[in-house]
């Protein structure tokens, strides 16, 4: 060998890729979506087979990442795939992947829904309050009837107790990929406009003059002492026809019932009607002082009452006119009857008794005779009994028949319909009562 020099050559050598296993790559946490889709996050991609000093980069834009689940909760699991090594890293060259798949884990965060107290704009005092809540911030489509594990949240309306402005905020709700944030809304109470449980009117309904009634008429709220109540003839309650006195006359009248406003409560009116009729005579009793013939004309003295009332008032409250029968279609005489005897007396309802009459009796006593001596009855013989021949009996003059001259008995003069002074004084309590008959 010592005849021989090595002359200085070049030979080919081939240097085998290093093997590079990815063994973690991070996935970004993300906010519920209600999807499986996930961020890889190669930058920070770990590795084995590394030539010390050497760092060797994937392709970002290769990688892709999904979750195992798209529900929210933590250490999720996830698979980066499609992992290749950057091809503009002149490092990545001696080095080639073991596999392109890698598992990772990470956290979906729930998603925000905000609660907003929403109120129909005003609530009313004394009535159920809106407690509304709406709520925004559903993802992927979903609402609040496809939500897992969704219920909603509520709102407390126990603080509006009066007539106000109140701020109110939603509380509580659950669902599984979902956490809530909650904004307050503005209640505003307005006060009552009050209504009527009993409309305004009068009790009893139906109403004859001189019957006694009280108004009637209830809100659904009302203080000590209320409603008032006002009359008039007319719907407008105009000044003037207004009064507190309850009316009594017969007509057709107005009644209204009001309450006053309190903080919560708005003033209130129900306005009713009614009509007081004119009192008939279906129950009155006409009575009659029995007279004593005296042989001149003589006037009935006449009362008339209906039911436990006072006496009415003849010629404010009726009429009276006296006949010869019972039905009323023969007058007497002007001044009234002579003869001892049965008569009618009429009595028709005017003024608040207007439509209607009663008719009772009246009666002209015979007059009494006094005999002014002493009766003789002749003697008889004795016959075993103990009766007296009329014939016997001797009777003295008597005194006590009128002077005045009665017409002969069977008279056809004329009567005439009797005239009535248009008032006459009511009359003292009668010694005979007869009952009435309505005409």
């Amino acid at each position: 060998n010592r005849n021989y020099a090595l002359a200085e050559t070049t030979l080919p050598v081939d240097i085998a890729r290093a093997s590079l296993t990815v063994i973690s790559v991070p996935v970004s946490d993300k906010v519920y979506d209600g999807t499986t889709a996930a961020a890889a996050v190669v930058g920070g991609a770990s590795f084995v087979g590394v030539v010390a000093g050497e760092t060797p980069t994937l392709d970002g834009s290769a990688a892709s990442a999904a979750f195992a689940s798209p529900r929210a909760g933590t250490g999720i699991a996830a698979t980066v795939a499609g992992l290749a090594l950057d091809a503009a890293d002149p490092t990545n060259a001696n080095y080639e992947l073991t596999g392109t798949t890698v598992a990772s884990t990470a956290n979906i965060l729930k998603a925000t829904l905000t609660a907003t107290y929403a109120p129909a704009s005003h609530g009313t005092f004394g009535e159920e309050m809106p407690a509304d809540v709406a709520v925004t911030g559903f993802v992927g489509g979903e609402s609040a009837s496809t939500a897992l594990g969704y219920t909603a949240p509520t709102v407390d309306t126990s603080a509006a107790v009066h007539a106000g402005t109140y701020q109110l905020v939603p509380t509580g709700g659950t669902a599984d990929d979902y956490a809530f944030a909650y904004a307050e809304g503005t209640l505003v109470v307005d006060p009552n406009p009050n209504s009527w449980v009993t409309a305004a009117g009068v009790n009893p309904t139906s109403l004859v003059f001189g019957d006694t009634y009280e108004p009637v008429g209830e809100a659904r709220f009302q203080q000590a002492g209320e409603p008032s109540f006002e009359y008039s003839t007319v719907p407008t309650f105009s000044p003037t026809s207004t009064t507190t006195a309850k009316p009594t006359a017969a007509g057709h009248y107005y009644v209204r019932a009001s309450v006053a406003a309190t903080s919560d409560w708005l003033a209130s009116r129900s306005v009713g009607e009614f009509d007081i009729a004119p009192a008939t005579f279906e129950h009155a009793t006409v009575t009659c002082e029995t007279a004593t013939y005296t042989g001149s004309a003589q006037q009935a003295t006449v009362q008339v009452r209906i039911g436990q009332q006072d006496p009415l008032t003849e010629g404010d409250d009726y009429d009276v006119t006296c006949w010869l029968d019972e039905a009323c279609t023969q007058p007497a005489p002007a001044g009234g009857p002579t003869d001892a005897g049965t008569y009618w007396v009429k009595a028709t309802g005017r003024g608040n008794y207007a439509g209607s009459s009663a008719v009772g009796t009246y009666t002209i006593a015979p007059a009494k005779l006094a005999i002014t001596g002493g009766v003789s009855v002749a003697g008889r013989p004795y016959d075993a009994t103990t009766s007296v021949d009329p014939q016997l009996v001797t009777v003295p003059r008597a005194t006590g028949r009128s002077s005045a001259t009665s017409p002969p008995r069977g008279s056809t003069a004329p009567r005439q319909a009797p005239t009535r002074p248009a008032s006459r004084a009511s009359p003292s309590p009668p010694e005979t009562t007869s009952t009435a008959t309505t005409r």
